[in-house]
Parts: structure tokens; C-alpha cells; sequence
């Protein structure tokens, strides 16, 4: 599309123009997240949180309160203890992490496109490569992804440290949280016991303690039993919630995904919508007409179901009659003082509403300025003015070309409008330059204004004979049916042969922005 400045207007209409374009971009938003969704598992979060209450040290006592301005940082402290190697090889091998099918990480869906894509294009390439990895390379790759399974934080203004396991099944969520942290624990007092030893010897009463517990936990650990069989306490750190089988998933979250999805889609469905203007090239509003056509815009027709038969009333439609009023008022004005006038109304292409013009106009005209108007139907091979009248279609055109006195051809609708049917559809050649003026120049002699609704431009060289022969053309642009470069390509063509156009009239115009909005903007 050419380049030209955009109001608000133009762009609210192009979105309203393609509005049902949003509800396809809605369901396939939806359609698109289900399936995505399809093809992975939920992750699922369990959590235990500790309680750290004092720090170990060597001096005695043993353990002191932390203090309120520390340096050190509780939650990484944990975090590096329990993110440790040793202690999740431990857990990793204790839960069979490391012997566990990748299918389980995949929908059904999911799982058949991974293994056909990993059997048909990655394995292929990659054992070019490398070779397949040993069972210690496989425990070291499963320790890697226990790793950031893990998280290990505090929360704020508190000495409680939180840590979660992520996993696609929620048991094992559970149990690799529990493990954790009962490793951890167990760790702590083990590092504890030894400070003791080490302080008090093997007699110190709190080395017995400590020894119940590293034993019950170790039971724990050996049973697989999920959670503590009572509040556990390492003398620094206290077990204040232990880990559950999460009921639901913490990823994904299908609201925000599926709320996610629906905007970018409707961002693309907006964006698709000024593309399809910008490839469409079809002439759409009057501006248009003027800019790309350079031709003057004498109405905009609002789109209106063609009627039978009648005339063109007032109470029919205030829109459709006000924009016929308009278009009759600038045309009196623009032929004022050229009386007889012969004007031929053509189009592109078929279908863009030229003999509704021609018949309305007509109408209207007759009634307007009380001029004597006569309507000639010259579109022989598909008539439609003996329709919208509801005349019959003998005599017409084709007799009147052959000799037959127009007063014998013609049809009276009202006190200033006759009108002439196209007659026969086999001319035999009777559309000629010489005949075509003769019938006009016979026309004027009785009438004011003679309106021909010719054929296309497209469909048949009679339209441009019959336009050679009237005063002055006007061309009907239906909205949105026709291309800019076809009818330059017809102007340039009737340009040539020396044929005037007073104006364009646009057919089949929507409004699409709602009356509420436009008056806004």
C-alpha cells in the first residue's frame, strides 16, 4: 500500500473492518495452548521449612543466638550444605534418580514426538560424535538435574529457610525434599556430635541424644518413610513444616498460560489485520479514490440489499437517500448551465453497483430538479434496469439503434423520468459510433439530462464506444472489490481516448466504527 498519513479513524477502522479476525485468533490461541500444553507434564512443588535458631561454634556455648546484624548469609549457607555433590549423590542414589526413563517427563503426546525425534535426527548425528554415556556419566548428569530441581531460600525478615524439589511426579517431589532435608539434618548433627566429642569426650549427655536421633532419621531414610516421625531438632535447626505430596501443580500455570497465549495471539490477530490492508489494494474509502485514482468523489454510498422496483423514497433510508441527495446536489452544480447533458455511468469490473447508481440517481434527479431525465440500460448482455423498474425488457436499446423512435422504446416511471430498457440481447452489431450519436443527439431534443448505464470496462468494448459518444463519464468504484492498478489501467485507457470523467462515486461503503466511538476519535 501506498504511503500516506493515518488518522485514528483509519486505523479503528481497519480493526473493525477485520474484527472477526479476533475470534479466530481467540480459538486458536486456545487451541494452540492445549496442544502445546499436551505435548509436557506438570511440575509439581513440595517444600519443608526449617527454622534456624543459633549458629554453631567452637567456643563454649556451644551454640550462641544470631545475631541481629550478621554477615552471614543463612539461606546460602543451607543452601550450599544441601546443593552439596556427596550429599545429593546420596539422595539421587537413595531415590533412583539416576535409573529413572525420560519418558516419564513427557505427556503420551509429548513422549512419541521426543523419541521420534531423538531415534530419527539427534541420535543419528550425535553417535557420529559421541559415544553413548557410561552408568557413572549417568549418575553425574542426574545429580546436575537434582540440582535445579532444587531451591533452597529464606523467607523475608525471618530465620526460616525453605527448601523445594520440582518434579513431574508429586510424590517424588516429596520425597526429594524430605531426603534433603533429612540429609541435611543428619549432617548437622553429625557435625555437631563431633564437636562434642571432640570438646567433652564420649561421656557428654548430649552425645547420646544426638546419637537416638542420627539413628531414628537414618531408619527414616533407610524405610523411606516420607516426613519426620516428630518435630526433629538438630539443636540450631528445627523442622517447622515437613514435606506433603503437593495436590496440585506449581507449573505450568494454565490461567496465566492460556491468558498469555490469548494476548500475544490477539497482538498478532491486530497485526494481521494492518497487514491484510496493506496487501489488499482494493480501493476502500473515498480518500482513496482521490489519492490513488485522481479522481473527484461526487458520493459515498452506504451499503443498502438492492430493491426490485420503486422509487428512491425518503423514509426508505435516511443514510442510503442523504448520501443520493448529496451526490445529486454536487452534480447539478458541477453540470449547472450544460443542458442536454448525455452522461454514461460505468465501472471496472461487474457487480460494483453501477445500474443501482444509474437507476437512483436517476430517480432522484427526475425529482430534484424537475429536469426531463431519460435512463438508456446500454448493458445489452446483462440488463437490470427492466428489473429495478419492473418494466418489460421489449422494446428497448437494441430497437432504438435499429430505428425504432425513442417515444416508441421508452417506459414512463413519473412526470420527468422514461427510461429505455436494453431490448434484445443479440445486437447483430448494431452498437455503433454513428448510431450511439444519432440516438443521443435524437435523445437531447426532448430531454434535459440522458443517463446511460453502460456495460463494464472489463466486460465489453460497447462501454467505451458509448462513453466516446456521452459529454461525460462517471465511474462507480465498489469498496473493497476492485484493485487501484486495474482501473488506472482503464482511466489510462479511456485518458487516451480522449473521455472525460466528472467524478467517481463509491459504492457499498461500511461504516464499521460504531457511531459511539467515532464521534470520539
Amino acid at each position: 500500500m501506498d504511503r500516506y498519513e493515518m488518522s485514528a479513524r483509519d486505523n479503528l477502522r481497519i480493526i473493525f473492518k477485520r474484527k472477526s479476525l479476533l475470534p479466530i485468533f481467540a480459538v486458536l490461541s486456545l487451541v494452540f495452548t492445549t496442544i502445546f500444553l499436551s505435548f509436557f507434564l506438570p511440575k509439581y512443588k513440595s517444600e519443608v521449612r526449617l527454622l534456624v535458631a543459633s549458629l554453631p561454634q567452637v567456643e563454649s556455648p556451644y551454640y550462641s543466638p544470631i545475631p541481629a546484624f550478621r554477615t552471614v548469609d543463612i539461606a546460602s549457607t543451607v543452601s550450599e550444605v544441601i546443593k552439596s555433590r556427596d550429599l545429593l549423590r546420596e539422595v539421587t542414589v537413595t531415590l533412583g534418580l539416576d535409573k529413572r526413563s525420560d519418558e516419564l517427563k513427557f505427556s503420551p503426546l509429548g513422549w512419541k514426538f521426543v523419541k521420534l525425534t531423538m531415534n530419527y535426527v539427534i541420535d543419528p548425528v550425535v553417535s557420529i560424535f559421541k559415544r553413548p554415556p557410561t552408568e557413572s556419566e549417568k549418575l553425574e548428569l542426574s545429580i546436575n538435574r537434582l540440582a535445579k530441581q532444587v531451591k533452597v531460600d529464606s523467607i523475608e525478615r525471618t530465620d526460616v529457610i525453605r527448601v523445594a524439589a520440582i518434579d513431574y511426579d508429586p510424590q517424588m517431589a516429596a520425597k526429594i525434599a524430605d531426603a534433603l532435608t533429612k540429609r541435611y539434618i543428619l549432617f548437622n548433627m553429625m557435625q555437631q556430635m563431633d564437636e562434642y566429642r571432640t570438646k567433652y569426650g564420649e561421656k557428654h549427655p548430649k552425645i547420646t541424644i544426638l546419637e537416638n536421633q542420627i539413628s531414628a532419621i537414618k531408619n527414616e531414610i533407610s524405610s523411606g518413610t516420607l516426613g519426620f516421625s516428630e518435630a526433629m531438632s538438630s539443636g540450631n535447626v528445627k523442622v517447622i513444616e515437613q514435606a506433603s505430596v503437593p495436590a496440585w501443580p506449581s507449573t505450568p500455570n494454565k490461567k496465566i498460560a492460556y491468558l498469555v497465549t490469548l494476548v500475544l495471539f490477539i497482538i498478532l490477530s491486530v497485526a494481521g489485520m494492518f497487514a491484510m490492508e496493506i496487501l489488499d489494494h482494493s480501493v476502500k474509502t473515498p480518500m482513496e479514490i482521490e489519492k490513488y485514482l485522481n479522481l473527484h468523489v461526487l458520493a459515498s454510498i452506504p451499503s443498502l440489499k438492492a430493491r426490485m422496483a420503486g422509487d428512491l423514497s425518503p423514509d426508505m433510508n435516511d443514510a442510503y437517500y442523504g448520501a443520493y441527495e448529496m451526490f445529486a446536489g454536487r452534480l447539478q452544480i458541477l453540470v449547472k448551465d450544460r443542458h442536454p447533458l448525455c452522461v454514461a455511468i460505468t465501472s471496472t469490473e461487474k457487480q460494483e453497483g453501477k445500474s443501482l447508481t444509474a437507476k437512483d440517481i436517476a430517480v432522484i434527479l427526475s425529482k430534484r430538479s424537475h429536469a426531463k431525465t431519460l435512463l438508456i440500460d446500454a448493458n445489452v448482455k446483462s440488463p437490470s434496469v427492466n428489473k429495478l423498474f419492473g418494466v418489460p425488457e421489449n422494446p428497448g436499446l437494441s430497437d432504438v439503434l435499429d430505428g425504432m423512435a425513442i417515444e416508441k422504446a421508452k417506459n414512463t416511471i413519473n412526470e420527468n423520468l422514461d427510461v429505455i430498457t436494453a431490448g434484445k440481447t443479440d445486437t447483430r452489431g448494431a452498437f455503433k459510433a454513428e448510431k450511439i450519436r444519432h440516438m443521443i443527439d435524437e435523445a437531447k431534443k426532448h430531454y434535459d439530462l440522458i443517463i446511460i448505464d453502460t456495460p463494464s470496462m472489463k466486460s465489453s468494448a460497447a462501454a467505451l464506444l458509448v462513453l466516446k459518444q456521452a459529454d461525460l463519464g462517471i465511474m462507480v468504484v465498489k469498496e473493497s472489490a476492485t484493485r487501484r492498478e486495474v482501473i488506472r489501467d482503464v482511466l489510462r485507457k479511456t485518458e487516451r481516448e480522449g473521455i472525460t470523467f466528472l467524478g467517481a462515486v463509491l459504492t457499498n461503503q461500511r461504516y464499521f466504527i460504531p457511531a459511539f466511538i467515532y464521534r470520539h476519535v
